[in-house]
């Protein structure tokens, strides 16, 4: 018994088409869980340094993922790490002048779990500003603990 070539071409452009919208529906679905499509602001810190950053952690306010590292690098003249990271533009207002940003490393897999935004105290330093999109933030620092 023969299979006709106009039914094998059916089955064979279905099949294909399946596999095509499947692959560019994966492909969307990674790009929305990496924020791709999202308005984000940047901003750039120096640390002093890069360990557990190789997993590009997210940055947490009060809880809430608002940002995440999004590149870092050796810089050969200063030996400090340039550290590149992007908040969600609905948040950018709390990256503000004098805010800390520490962290938590795994004590196991030496990388960091959380980062942690934390905005100083108004009383202290006045009302909050804002620090504009691609500013050079060196008041950031990170400090890591070990948790257990």
């Amino acid at each position: 018994m023969q299979h006709k070539p106009k039914n094998a071409n059916r089955i064979v452009i279905a099949f294909s088409l399946t596999g095509v919208l499947l692959l560019a529906t994966f492909c969307i679905m990674i790009l929305v869980n990496n924020h791709t499509f999202a308005d984000k602001v940047y901003y750039k810190t120096v640390l002093d340094n890069a360990r557990g950053l190789s997993a590009l952690p997210a940055i947490y306010f009060k809880g809430m993922e608002i940002g995440r590292i999004d590149d870092y690098r050796l810089n050969l003249q200063s030996n400090e790490i340039d550290v590149e990271f992007w908040v969600f533009q609905e948040y950018s207002t709390k990256v503000v002048k004098y805010a800390l940003l520490t962290g938590e490393q795994h004590p196991i897999f030496d990388e960091v779990t959380t980062l942690d935004l934390i905005l100083p105290e108004p009383d202290k330093v006045g009302p909050f500003v804002a620090l504009p999109a691609g500013h050079w933030y060196p008041i950031l620092t990170v400090h890591w603990e070990n948790s257990i």
